[in-house]
């Protein structure tokens, strides 16, 4: 089977990662071009993964036959338009967390993707961990008997935008929210079967001037049979941490970071050689396309978390808990 033919459209901070990913995998990815409106980034990441073209228009890139999909790693706000041009041109579509800034904008996405043939999947790199993908088997199975508790913390030091679109509010569709916020909920989601929250409960805070959106985060996730799940998020914090605290009716997880999982106080996966999550992500992508098959986190199955963080915004902005089944009812009998 020949290579799949792959373009990275937005050569910026993250597109690192997407391209060492698509370089690892280069036994069945062909990375023929990069795409990017500044030239110079272009022929940058064109001359340091070895790409075999650069485009500085993205309808350049639409027009080459030997494209069969982009990974887009894009700025928040243009997800949505992009990912449309892009699967209505025909491409398969990998796009950069968070999948758009609204929920109705992601499953227009979805629908796009529908219409238009075409596999369209989303950059959530954090469940290609072996130790985070063995938590979610571990919990689907019943290991640890009924979940009635998720805790979620992550906390990390950014004293500046790392971009410059950062800055904007609504280029970033927040910012916390939607940089880890996203992954966050994708993973309690993930780790429930997409049982999602009844009601959602959230608080913002704003401490550093660099940016206009949110740098402090707590969230309250409620679920109809009495379950809960929290987040917590910060850029505010120097001793960096990243855990997730799993309990259930038959025993507990620990997941530290992504890199090592423990079940009830002992080490159940260790990562000692742990993959690198943007190659196995990429790897998910086309091989979910070369075998027909939805990739595990399409448009379709992470477009929901749109609807909580959406509604998350709501909760801040009113100081209330919000029914996320009143406002979609699709997703209450889920």
């Amino acid at each position: 089977m020949k290579k799949f033919g792959i373009a990275v459209v937005g050569c910026g901070r993250i597109s690192t990662n997407h391209l060492r990913g698509i370089q690892e995998m280069s036994d069945k990815i062909r990375l023929v071009a990069v795409v990017d409106t500044i030239p110079e980034r272009a022929e940058t990441r064109k001359k340091e993964f070895d790409a075999e073209k650069a485009y500085y228009c993205l309808e350049d890139a639409l027009n080459d036959p030997e494209i069969e999909g982009v990974d887009l790693c894009l700025p928040h706000y243009l997800h949505h338009p992009i990912a449309i041009r892009c699967m209505q041109a025909k491409k398969h579509v990998m796009v950069e967390k968070e999948m758009s800034t609204s929920y109705e904008t992601s499953l227009d996405m979805v629908r796009m993707a529908k219409e238009s043939g075409v596999t369209l999947m989303v950059g959530q790199s954090r469940r290609f961990f072996s130790a985070v993908q063995k938590s979610v088997e571990l919990a689907h199975a019943g290991e640890i008997g009924h979940i009635f508790n998720i805790i979620s913390v992550w906390l990390t030091r950014a004293d500046h935008a790392l971009t410059t679109w950062w800055k904007s509010k609504a280029q970033a569709g927040g910012l916390l929210v939607a940089l880890n916020g996203s992954h966050a909920i994708d993973y309690i989601t993930w780790l429930k079967n997409y049982q999602y929250p009844k009601r959602v409960y959230c608080q913002l805070n704003h401490l550093n001037p660099d940016w206009e959106g949110e740098d402090e985060v707590t969230m309250v996730l409620t679920y109809a049979d009495g379950s809960t799940a929290s987040v917590h998020l910060s850029f505010n914090q120097d001793d960096s941490r990243h855990f997730r605290i799993i309990e259930g009716t038959k025993g507990n997880m620990y997941l530290d970071d992504e890199k090592t999982l423990y079940v009830n106080g002992k080490i159940s996966e260790g990562n000692e050689k742990m993959p690198f999550s943007f190659g196995v992500q990429i790897n998910e992508f086309v091989s979910a396309i070369r075998e027909g098959r939805e990739p595990i986190c399409s448009g379709r199955i992470v477009a929901p978390v749109n609807a909580i963080l959406d509604t998350a915004f709501l909760s801040a902005k009113t100081g209330q808990a919000i029914d996320l089944h009143e406002r979609y009812p699709e997703l209450a009998d889920r």
